[in-house]
């Protein structure tokens, strides 16, 4: 599915997957290897993205209903990975689902 992204929208779902690993308080081991292999897979390098950038500026990035779903569901994979989905991630995919009109 990554592959039907734009190389804007890969960056923005790595920036999204970046504020989804921060959601609650600390990124796990296993978070921080998965994002480096998002980053691998889709050839960007984690030194092009800004840290500081808030949901609202990524989504405004995504005007394809089909890129905001695929960037959605990879938020929810990433939020599981570390066998936790806490309140905070859940109320981070919340916000960026609304945002995006999902």
């Amino acid at each position: 599915m990554l592959e039907r992204l734009t190389t804007d929208e890969q960056h923005a779902m790595l920036e999204l997957l970046m504020y989804m690993a921060k959601a609650d308080g600390k990124v796990e081991e296993i978070e921080q290897e998965i994002l480096e292999n998002y980053a691998t897979l889709v050839d960007v390098d984690f030194s092009e993205l800004r840290q500081d950038v808030t949901p609202e500026e990524v989504v405004a990035r995504l005007p394809s209903m089909v890129s905001r779903t695929i960037i959605l569901q990879e938020m929810l994979r990433l939020s599981h990975l570390d066998g936790l989905f806490t309140e905070r991630e859940r109320a981070a995919i919340l916000s960026v689902a609304e945002l995006m009109g999902v």
